[in-house]
């Protein structure tokens, strides 16, 4: 019996563990939505020509300094004729929300858009991109997205109402018959007056607002795996907190496709490890409102970088993370730093780090390589390490992204570079 008992419980477990592959590859690889012919909108062309995304979420991590700030932009067409492109932009910093408005990149302050609010996109069919036209046909995104929200009261009538008739029972009782006795105990339903809540429950039909949709968006962001960068990231539903109108005779009428209004739209995200210093870093140009602000207490010398052209960042414009692993320290970018250069444009930039440097010493700090992203958010023409010892100064993977390096030298040092420092990223060594 008990090899019996072996021998179902491992077929058991076979049966089971091919059931549970094949519900993993029918739902990831064939249970996947079905697009039809306008599933997906992806980018709108403004005025001047550019192509931009219906949605844009920029959000700085705030790892190592700076704050924490998200910032969402909605571009959409001024009308049906899909000529001029508006923006929306909604921006989070320190748990405060502000709101602008933007048009050909210039932004001002307004108040935030209500619910029913519409934005207009171009829907093209497979026979549009085929043939290469402008623009399809013009959709209003409402945000018209409902929820029902449950609420919970205590009712301090009713336990006083079962204390008196509880009384007065116990008192009527002692003349009543015996059949007749205890009655009171029970309701017009049969229940127990005491087995009965004395709560009452609400159910509220609420209108999704831009701010629910925004705290959607970034937990979508800073929960997926795709890390710091520039990306796309597809397929985010947006049918619960919207809907979708077509242009028909002249106006916007509901869409009534199903389908259509599970439709799905990508979201062209900069996800940047720093966090937001400097009110340039903004896409808005400003923080909190503030053209001007400024979290460091730096005071940035306009007149001093108007003719620097070539600039050397050294030691000192960095911070360091212990790497068990490697046996030392690994270099990024201090972020107050990379937020000061990011207001200015047009330098060549170079790095030279002395392993001898006096700062590094002082302070203990056995540098041995670049940490992942520890460059990212810099454009660098050169980078040169300067007195080795012999040991080895390691490249980690997407140390080297997007910094598009034009040359590395490595003077007294044995360099190990990942194979993916650059990832494709833009850059020689």
């Amino acid at each position: 019996m008990k090899a019996l008992a072996s021998v179902l419980t491992v077929l058991f477990a076979v049966i089971f563990g091919l059931f549970g592959t094949a519900w993993v590859y029918v739902y990831f690889f064939i249970n996947t939505p079905e697009t039809g012919l306008y599933s997906y909108v992806h980018t709108l062309t403004d005025q001047n020509g550019d192509a931009k995304y219906f949605l844009e979420l920029n959000h700085y991590a705030a790892v190592g300094g700076g704050d924490e700030m998200t910032e969402l932009i909605f571009n959409y067409y001024t009308d049906y004729n899909m000529v001029g492109v508006k923006s929306y932009g909604i921006q989070q910093i320190n748990g405060e929300f502000y709101y602008y408005d933007g048009f050909d990149g210039t932004y001002v302050s307004i108040p935030a858009k209500e619910p029913g609010f519409k934005m207009i996109v171009d829907v093209k069919s497979e026979a549009d991109i085929e043939n290469g036209v402008l623009h399809g046909t013009p959709y209003a995104v409402v945000l018209d997205g409902t929820y029902v929200e449950t609420q919970s009261t205590v009712n301090l009538i009713k336990p006083l109402e079962n204390v008196l008739k509880t009384g007065f029972g116990i008192i009527g009782d002692l003349f009543r018959k015996k059949e007749d006795r205890n009655a009171w105990k029970y309701d017009n339903n049969g229940e127990n007056i005491w087995s009965t809540p004395i709560t009452d429950v609400d159910y509220i039909t609420k209108s999704y607002t831009f701010e629910q949709f925004f705290e959607m968006a970034k937990m979508y962001l800073t929960r997926s795996s795709y890390g710091y960068g520039d990306y796309v990231l597809p397929l985010v539903e947006l049918q619960s907190y919207f809907s979708l109108e077509v242009f028909e005779d002249g106006q916007f009428k509901p869409l009534q496709d199903a389908t259509f209004n599970m439709s799905y739209f990508s979201v062209d995200v900069k996800n940047y490890r720093y966090g937001a210093s400097f009110a340039p870093q903004s896409v808005f140009g400003m923080i909190g409102y503030d053209p001007n602000y400024n979290s460091t207490g730096m005071e940035i010398n306009d007149e001093y970088w108007k003719y620097v052209v070539d600039y050397t960042l050294t030691a000192r414009d960095f911070d360091y993370v212990y790497s068990s692993v490697y046996g030392g320290y690994l270099l990024i970018v201090n972020p107050l730093r990379l937020a000061e250069l990011s207001e200015y444009k047009g330098l060549n930039l170079h790095i030279r780090l002395d392993l001898e440097d006096v700062y590094l010493i002082d302070y203990g700090y056995n540098v041995v390589g670049v940490a992942s992203y520890g460059l990212f958010g810099l454009r660098l023409d050169s980078f040169t390490v300067l007195n080795g010892s012999g040991q080895d100064f390691n490249l980690l993977s997407y140390s080297l992204w997007d910094t598009g390096l034009k040359s590395f030298s490595a003077v007294g040092s044995n360099v190990v570079k990942a194979s993916d420092c650059f990832n494709g990223a833009g850059g020689v060594l």
